[in-house]
């Protein structure tokens, strides 16, 4: 028993760590970090995280882990934090900065210019849109967070609208020019009779970022239109328009029988509340709802190959702008706008305006937690150690030479 407790005891040994290795602890700076790595390599290295490292001292310490060093992290004021700036397409150009924290956390988003606003994180995300950013947005807590780099634009065309000639027609091309869009239009007057708006020769992505049927007066084109969204252009389907032979194969729904308006003021709080619709029912199986109306879906919008096509019961929403409050027309004009966004095809292009890629960090608390492991506390993990062998070993196996030796010596003893 003696020599096979000696014998666990030389293998404990011999896969402790050295006890001149040791564990140290500090923040992960890079003076520290140096520190650390030169000389004999720590047995243990907790650091202590304030602020987010950078890219370069998370990397380190995840180099440390895999060199032989047990590499923790602990923090006490740390937010998770995330974001993301992804370009708009709307003409003239915009970003949506998203972010992603705890509940209730107030962020303050700011560039190279300086502070861009303030938003509150609700159920877990925000999200604002900013016309023009300088450099990259850095999003944060107590002066604490996620940086995020701008690195390409989008290239915006024009919008065609096609329809019946009418004060929907008028008033959306209205207010789409008014956000900066450039309109083309073919409207019907009367059978086989139009105006236009530009020239229409053919409907492709590149003359086009979204196509708007506002009825079924679509002429010869409805076929296009369908071959456009397969091929990535973005449709909107406003009122009937999804019942026309050649719209019902990409449309998110079906038009059901129309609901006209109570006739009342739109109110601000809703306006689309007290306009005449469509209701889209019969979805498709891949349609996702946008908007209801109680318990009958207003808007909805699907995928369809490589472009999006979303769908509008509303076709009167110029009785809003005409009928509202003193803020009816920019409400109406944001929201027309916001549609077209939603569905546009708009190609990537170059256009970092950060600074170097390394600086920018989207999610450090995520990436930290990848590199590391979950934060532990820092008492826990130093506290342990295997450099020494436990002392009842060492009694044990005294007791067990010492019986060994006294019954050697009484062998044979009266």
């Amino acid at each position: 028993m003696a020599l096979a407790l000696l014998g666990w005891a030389l293998v404990e040994s011999l896969q402790a760590e050295p006890a001149a290795r040791g564990a140290v602890t500090g923040v992960p700076t890079p003076a520290v970090l140096a520190a650390w790595t030169a000389g004999p390599m720590p047995s243990q290295a907790h650091a202590l995280v304030a602020d987010p490292p950078a890219p370069v001292e998370r990397d380190w310490l995840a180099a440390l882990g895999r060199s032989g060093t047990r590499v923790t992290w602990s923090n006490d004021s740390l937010v998770p934090l995330a974001a993301t700036v992804e370009p708009v397409a709307t003409p003239g150009g915009a970003y949506r900065v998203r972010i992603a924290g705890p509940r209730g956390v107030e962020v303050r988003l700011a560039d190279a210019a300086g502070l861009i606003d303030t938003v509150l994180v609700v159920n877990a995300g925000a999200a604002i849109d900013a016309r023009t950013l300088a450099g990259d947005v850095n999003a944060a807590v107590r002066g604490r967070g996620a940086v995020a780099g701008v690195d390409r634009g989008v290239l915006v065309h024009d919008a065609l609208v096609l329809g019946s000639a009418g004060w929907e027609a008028r008033f959306l091309i209205l207010a789409l020019e008014e956000s900066g869009w450039r309109v083309t239009a073919r409207l019907a007057v009367a059978p086989d009779t139009w105006v236009e708006q530009g020239t229409l020769t053919a409907i492709d992505t590149a003359r086009f970022s979204v196509v708007v049927v506002l009825d079924t007066a679509v002429g010869r084109w409805g076929d296009a239109i369908a071959a456009y969204a397969r091929r990535g252009g973005g449709v909107v389907l406003a009122g009937r328009a999804a019942a026309h032979r050649s719209l019902r194969a990409i449309a998110p729904g079906r038009p059901a029988a129309y609901l006209p308006s109570d006739a009342g003021t739109p109110p601000d709080s809703a306006p689309r509340s007290a306009l005449g619709v469509h209701p889209v029912a019969t979805l498709t199986p891949d349609a996702l709802v946008l908007e209801r109306r109680g318990p009958l879906v207003t808007a909805a919008a699907r995928r369809l190959g490589l472009g999006r096509v979303v769908q509008v019961g509303h076709d009167e929403t110029w009785r809003w702008r005409m009928g509202g409050g003193d803020d009816a027309p920019r409400r109406h004009r944001e929201w027309w706008s916001r549609v077209l966004t939603s569905v546009a095809y708009a190609p990537s292009v170059p256009d970092r305006r950060g600074t170097a890629p390394d600086s920018t960090d989207a999610a450090p608390f995520v990436h930290l937690v990848d590199a590391l492991g979950e934060p532990q506390d820092a008492t826990e993990t130093l506290g342990a150690s295997t450099a020494s062998l436990p002392a009842w070993m060492l009694a044990l196996a005294g007791v067990l030479l010492l019986f060994s030796w006294g019954a050697r010596r009484l062998r044979g003893a009266p």
